[in-house]
């Protein structure tokens, strides 16, 4: 025979991590969209840098623009554009981190890219 009450604590310890899930989805999958974003946009840079001809520092303005659109704390300094090796196309690299507030914890989530001609497709 169940005890009065007997489900109830579990029916709020289901709750409570029902509720922390979310909150964690909540912080986090905005971060990773802009970030899986902003690495499209890199990658599209480099796929088309051997077609279109733009100057390098053109390139990065309009991919720190990018990075500004999306909130993303990356500083111009920190896209670095070359040329790449052979006769067209150019290289890509970006290292960033974003902080993520959970309220007692403080995750940092690190992003490295090195997009060249031949990794961008």
């Amino acid at each position: 025979m169940r005890e009065r009450g007997e489900g109830k604590l579990q029916y709020v310890i289901a709750l409570a991590v029902t509720a922390l899930v979310i909150f964690i989805g909540w912080k986090m999958v905005p971060v990773h969209v802009a970030a899986y974003e902003f690495r499209d946009a890199v990658r599209t840079q480099v796929k088309f840098s051997h077609v279109e001809t733009k100057p390098l520092d053109q390139i990065q303005g309009e991919l720190y623009k990018k990075a500004e659109e999306l909130n993303l704390p990356i500083e111009r300094k920190q896209i670095k554009v070359g040329k790449a090796k052979g006769l067209f196309g150019v290289n890509i690299s970006v290292e960033y981190s974003v902080p993520i507030d959970f309220i007692v914890y403080k995750h940092v989530s690190s992003w490295k890219l090195d997009v060249t001609p031949d990794t961008a497709f």
